[in-house]
């Protein structure tokens, strides 16, 4: 990761990110969709302009969009330059950390190993797909739209509290590691509301197996204890709170004794002979 903004500023120029803002705690947030598949593969000259071309032509097919040579060997249309720069460095690792995103983020295509970096917020589609991840960890906390991350050859989830409001797509191992039924055969499509409930499910797991070996077996009959113990490490993982509950430790109580009615007995009468 890089540690000044002078560094960040020339990565983020370096791929053509625009309209983005350098926060003090080193975040950087874009404005705008951010499409950076297959940036760190290395093209020839050819291919970045048939891409530039294509990916022109596809978000406004009508335009018909042409691009100019210019004296300074950057190609111009309508006003906007696009420069064409080697890129012989692989990347395997976002060195910037991407606060919030307001459109879609695609890194895919790339030789990406971890997530890390990714934006925490996203505010359209997370795209992933066809990197060497074998993990979600460093995963966004909240995806707007869908998130996507087929073509990747993941073991297991790591630590991840994400949150979509669109379906979610992966390999078909995911469903297994989410403990969850797949609405595919040959691979992983969940809906918004499956995928959140299985994140969910996990994290809270792993928040109580945390939280009991902490406990002492006298601690664990004291429900307000536990309760703390337990909300700690939900609170370290992004989780609420536990709520407290009115019937849970009920039978922890002791029982209270039943009072016993003993009647008076009449005073003893004395006689004096």
């Amino acid at each position: 990761m890089y540690t000044n903004k002078e560094d960040i500023a020339k990565w983020l120029r370096k791929y053509g990110v625009e309209n983005y803002t350098i926060n003090d705690d080193l975040t950087v947030d874009v404005k705008r969709d951010l499409h950076l598949a297959r940036a760190f593969m290395g093209q020839s000259k050819e291919e970045w302009l048939e891409e530039l071309y294509d990916y022109n032509n596809h978000t406004d097919p009508e335009a018909q969009i042409d691009f100019q040579l210019c004296d300074d060997g950057s190609y111009e249309n309508d006003g906007s330059h696009h420069v064409y720069e080697e890129k012989t460095d692989q990347v395997y690792e976002l060195p910037v950390q991407f606060g919030r995103v307001f459109g879609d983020f695609d890194i895919a295509g790339n030789e990406l190993r971890t997530l890390r970096g990714c934006p925490r917020i996203v505010g359209g589609d997370f795209t992933c797909e066809g990197n060497e991840l074998s993990s979600l960890e460093g995963a966004p906390r909240q995806v707007v739209r869908s998130f996507l991350c087929e073509s990747n050859p993941i073991t297991q989830l790591g630590r991840i509290n994400t949150q979509i409001g669109g379906d979610f797509y992966g390999p078909d191992q995911v469903a297994e590691l989410l403990n969850v039924k797949s609405e595919r055969v040959e691979s992983t499509k969940l809906s918004s509301n499956t995928f959140n409930q299985a994140v969910k499910a996990i994290n809270e797991k792993e928040a109580l197996e945390q939280a009991i070996p902490k406990l002492g077996i006298l601690d664990l009959a004291k429900p307000s204890t536990a309760i703390a113990a337990i909300s700690k490490a939900r609170e370290a993982q992004g989780l609420p709170p536990v709520p407290p509950p009115k019937y849970r430790f009920e039978h922890l109580k002791p029982k209270a004794q039943e009072q016993v009615e003993v009647p008076q007995q009449a005073p003893k009468r004395t006689f004096k002979l």
